[in-house]
Parts: structure tokens; sequence; C-alpha cells
């Protein structure tokens, strides 16, 4: 008898029999959290050989292609299902809860061929990134732009920034196009817990001019033992204190390291330019079996 069916075998088993604990599965579940339309990966070091989840309507699994000791989750509505995922060293099982995540979203209007997107992210999960589909409305309810885009890390209890072209950003209805923004949770490894090292990490800013532009030098250390991946927001603002431009840079810091970056500003003589300010976040990640 092939280890396929010997795992079909065992999953029949496992459901048939609930308070029976069979050779190589855990007593108790893992719990784990994720939300309404996210897809994410688990991943096992011996190959999947069959799973079961109890109510599939809310989370559904497919075999990663070329794969065999991953799995592709999908998360379709709120609810809490069984999982259970058999390799040739028994089977795990997770308890996992689907719930609607919470992000705020605001949209700004920058002085010029941009307007800012501003996700503040209010579950409890880092993401490594997110997938955004917007529509920026006009005041006479013309659509300016519209499409999806793929963001950077959303840390937890944090804001990100992003910005999209517009030849007139003063014609944005906020509060309207506020309502046609939709963000989902879109990439993380279900094995991966997430800790927010924005605290941690420390920035040195240092202003440089050369033949009368602006440069800023952007120096980053990283006092912890774990690799922390970063992301810098600098927001440029004019004498009216007035949103100009974005600039974003992501990067990661080894242990105990540092890594620098550099913006030009503008001229001395620009308009759109006076000061600026730097936002920095940063987490590092750990893989559990």
């Amino acid at each position: 008898m092939g280890l396929c069916c010997l795992a079909l075998i065992y999953l029949a088993l496992i459901f048939s029999c609930p308070g029976t604990a069979l050779a190589g599965t855990r007593r108790k579940p893992t719990p784990m959290k994720i939300y309404v339309g996210e897809t994410l990966l688990l991943e096992k070091e011996e190959e999947i050989l069959a799973w079961k989840i109890s109510d599939e309507s809310v989370l559904a699994a497919e075999r990663e292609e070329g794969a065999p000791g991953r799995m592709i989750l999908h998360a379709g509505k709120h609810g809490s299902v069984k999982a259970y995922f058999v390799t040739a060293s028994g089977a795990d099982w997770y308890r996992i809860t689907v719930e609607e995540p919470s992000f705020r979203i605001r949209v700004v209007p920058m002085t010029k061929d941009a307007a800012l997107i501003t996700i503040k992210n209010n579950t409890d999960q880092t993401f490594e990134a997110l997938k955004l589909a917007y529509q920026l409305v006009g005041m006479d309810g013309t659509v300016l732009a519209e499409g999806e885009r793929i963001t950077g890390a959303s840390i937890a209890g944090r804001t990100i920034y992003l910005s999209v072209a517009l030849e007139d950003p003063s014609a944005v209805d906020a509060k309207a196009s506020q309502k046609q923004l939709h963000v989902t949770p879109y990439s993380r490894l279900l094995q991966y817990t997430y800790t927010d090292r924005s605290q941690d990490v420390r920035k040195k800013i240092t202003d440089q001019v050369t033949g009368g532009t602006k440069r800023i030098q952007v120096q980053v250390e990283n006092p912890t033992e774990e690799l922390v991946f970063a992301t810098a927001f600098v927001r440029f603002y004019n004498a009216q204190d007035k949103l100009t431009s974005l600039v974003v840079r992501r990067f990661s810091v080894g242990a105990e390291g540092s890594n620098s970056f550099r913006v030009q500003a503008g001229t001395l003589q620009d308009p759109d330019y006076d000061h600026y300010s730097v936002y920095l976040t940063g987490y590092s990640k750990h893989y559990q079996k």
C-alpha cells in the first residue's frame, strides 16, 4: 500500500475518531489566524501526502506546483476550521481562525503630479506585502486614476505610504476616493512569526549640499541580533507645510549592522522644497516548524 493511501486512511481515522491521538499527531492543535482574501503558504520539510480541511468555504488548500512540501491556502470568508496535513512522519493539525482584516486608508492630494495614499494596519499581524485596488475620483465624479498596486511590508499597528501619479492632484475628491480603495493581505508564510523592530533601528540623517543641489544621507543602524527588513518613507514639504513628494526606500540591515541610502531633496531655490521628514519602520521574522 502506497504512502498516499496510508495518509488518506490516517485522515479518515482522525475525522472518524476525533478524540483519539494517533501516532505522530500532536494532541493539541496549533492556533493560527489569517484574514479574508489572504493567500499564503504552509511549508513542511517533508512531502505533504494528504490534507483535510473541515470547511473549504472558509479555507481552501492546494499543493504548490513543483513543491511537494508546500501548500497554498486561500481564505474565503470569516470562520474557524480544523486543518490536517499528513507527511511520512505523521499529521500536523491546526485550528485556523479567518477574520476580516482592518486597515485605515486615506487619500491626501500632493501639490503636484501625485496623490498620497496612507494605509494603517489595524490588525495584529505583519504582512510582507499588501494588494491595493484603487480608484481615484475627481470632484466631478470622473475617474482620474485606477489600478492595482503591490505594496511593501505592512507592520501591525504601523502606517505605510505610497503615491499615485496624477496630472492634477487638486482635482481629487479625497472622501469619494477613499470609498473606492480596497486592501487585501498579499504575502506571508504561515509559519513565520514577525517582530516589529521599528523602535529598535536607529537613523542618522546628514544634509549634503553640492553645487546648489541638496541631498539627504540616511544611515540606519540595527543594534539587534536579528536581520531587519526596513522601509524608509521620506516626505518632502514646501514652506506652507504642504506635502510635495514622497520617496520610498526598502532595504535590509544585518544583525548588529548598518546600511545607508541617499535621496536628492531638490535645489536650494526649489519652491516645492522647504523641509522633510523620514519615517522608518522595520521587522524581523522567525520560522516555526
